[in-house]
C-alpha cells in the first residue's frame, strides 16, 4: 500500500502542532497570552520544517520521527500553563495524536524496507526508533491509568491517579471525617498529622481511627481531626476551632512534627525528593507517568540528609525546649476542660532505630503528668519493613499498622478506666 507523501507530511504536521504544550496553553482561560503565542510561533515553525522534511526519503523519514518523538517526550515534560497538569483528558489526546502520526511512519518504513533499505544504517535505525516509540507510547497510556501511592506528597502522577480512583471525601470541616456536629454521643477526637488523616490508606475504617470507632461501646464516636503537613503548634489552633469539645484527646506525635522549630532555628534538610536530578530529568519523571513509575519503583533513598537534620535538631536544646512548649501548651488545654489526654507516638516506620531519639524522651515528658501514652514501636517491631509503610518510598503506616494502632488504643482508653 502506498501513502502520498501530502498525506504523511500533513499528518506529521497536526502532530507537531497538537503535541506542542504551547498549543494548550493558549486555549487555557488563566494561560500568559505572550508566552503561549511565542510558542506557537516556534510551534508553527517547527511543523514547516518538518513538513518539508517529510518528503519520503529514507533519511527524511528517520529524521522527522525522532524530530517528532522529540515534540512528544518534550511535551510531557512541559507544564500545561492554566490547566491541571495531572489531566488525563489531555495526555490521552497528546497520545492520540502521536499514536497518529506514527500511522504513515508505519507504511513509509515498510515501504523503504521494501526497497531493500533495511539493510542500511537508515533502516535499521528507522525499525528501532519505531520500535521505542511505540513501546514509550503503550507505557504511557497505560500507566495513566495504575494508581500509586508513592511519597505521599502529591509529587507523583501515579499518586494523582490513586486520588482520582479513590475519591476521598470531607466534612465542612476539612477534615477526612463525616459531620458529627449533631452527634449527641461521648466523643473522642483523634489531633494530629497525615498519620490521622489516613495518607495512603482508601477506606476510612481502615484508619487506626476507625479501628478505634469499631472497638468502642455504642455511646462514643470517634472524630478524625487529622491535616497533612501540620505540627503540634498548629495541630492545637485545629483543636481550638473545632466545632465539638472532646470527652477524650487523642494526641498523635510523629517525629517529623520537629520539622517546622527545627528549620526556624537553622536546621535545613532538601525537601524535594528529585533535589538530586539534573533538571531535565526532573521534568521528564514529573510529567510522564512511564518515568515516573520507573524511578520511584527503584528502593533508594530521596533526600537522605533528612534523618541527620532531624537527629541534630532533637539535640539542639532550644528546638527540644520549644516543642516540649507546645506538647505543655496541649497538656494545659485538656487539663484546664478536665479533658483526659492520651498521646500515640509513632516512630519512623523505616527508621525504628533512629526513633528512639525522641520516643522515650516524649514518654518521660508525659508521664510526669500522668499523661498515658502508647509507643507503636513495640506494635511494629516484629513487622518486616515494607509492611509499616505504604511503599518503599512512601514512610505513612500501612493499613497493618493502622489496625494495630486502633486495636492497642482502644485497649489502653479501656484499661485506663477513660471510657466509663
Amino acid at each position: 500500500m502506498m501513502v502520498r507523501p501530502e498525506l504523511f507530511r500533513s499528518t506529521i504536521f497536526l502532530l507537531a502542532l497538537g503535541a506542542n504544550p504551547w498549543i494548550w496553553e493558549l486555549v487555557a482561560p488563566s494561560a500568559n497570552p505572550h508566552t503561549a503565542l511565542r510558542g506557537c510561533g516556534f510551534s508553527v515553525s517547527f511543523a514547516l520544517v518538518i513538513h518539508w522534511l517529510a518528503s519520503g526519503s529514507g533519511t527524511r523519514i528517520v529524521t522527522v520521527h525522532l524530530l517528532s518523538w522529540s515534540v512528544f517526550i518534550c511535551s510531557l515534560t512541559s507544564t500545561l500553563t492554566g490547566s491541571d497538569p495531572h489531566d488525563r483528558h489531555l495526555r490521552l489526546i497528546l497520545l492520540a495524536l502521536c499514536a497518529l502520526g506514527s500511522v504513515p511512519w508505519i507504511f513509509s518504513v515498510a515501504r523503504y524496507h521494501r526497497r531493500g533499505g533495511r539493510r542500511t544504517w537508515v533502516g535499521r535505525l528507522g525499525a528501532g526508533v519505531f520500535g521505542l516509540y511505540a513501546l514509550v507510547l503503550a507505557g504511557e497510556t497505560f500507566l495513566m491509568f495504575i494508581p500509586q501511592s508513592s511519597n505521599g506528597g502529591g509529587f507523583t502522577l501515579g499518586e494523582w491517579v490513586w486520588r482520582d480512583e479513590h475519591k476521598l471525601s470531607f466534612n465542612r470541616w476539612g477534615y477526612r471525617d463525616r459531620d458529627h456536629t449533631t452527634d449527641t454521643r461521648k466523643t473522642i477526637v483523634v489531633l494530629g498529622d497525615s498519620f490521622v488523616q489516613g495518607v495512603g490508606i482508601p477506606n476510612d475504617e481502615d484508619r487506626f481511627t476507625g479501628v478505634l470507632q469499631e472497638s468502642l461501646p455504642s455511646d462514643w464516636v470517634v472524630h478524625n481531626v487529622g491535616v497533612a503537613g501540620i505540627d503540634t503548634r498548629t495541630a492545637l489552633g485545629h483543636l481550638d476551632r473545632y466545632p465539638v469539645e472532646p470527652d477524650i484527646l487523642v494526641l498523635s506525635f510523629c517525629g517529623n512534627d520537629i520539622d517546622e522549630l527545627a528549620q526556624a532555628a537553622g536546621h535545613r534538610f532538601v525537601r524535594h525528593p528529585y533535589s538530586g536530578l539534573p533538571p531535565w530529568l526532573i521534568g521528564l519523571v514529573e510529567g510522564s507517568y512511564l518515568a515516573s513509575y520507573v524511578y520511584w519503583e527503584q528502593p533508594f533513598g530521596h533526600g537522605s540528609d533528612y534523618l541527620e537534620v532531624i537527629r541534630a535538631a532533637y539535640n539542639d536544646p532550644d528546638v527540644v525546649s520549644e516543642l516540649e512548649s507546645d506538647l505543655e501548651d496541649v497538656r494545659i488545654w485538656t487539663e484546664s476542660r478536665e479533658i483526659p489526654l492520651v498521646v500515640v507516638i509513632f516512630p519512623f516506620l523505616n527508621a525504628l532505630e533512629f526513633s528512639r531519639i525522641y520516643v522515650g524522651r516524649l514518654q518521660n515528658l508525659f508521664a510526669k503528668h500522668g499523661v498515658p501514652t502508647l509507643d507503636v514501636t513495640s506494635l511494629v517491631i516484629d513487622l518486616p519493613a515494607l509492611d509499616r509503610t505504604i511503599s518503599v518510598h512512601d514512610a505513612h503506616p500501612s493499613a497493618l499498622v493502622h489496625e494495630r494502632t486502633g486495636a492497642a488504643l482502644a485497649k489502653l482508653l479501656e484499661e485506663r478506666g477513660l471510657l466509663r
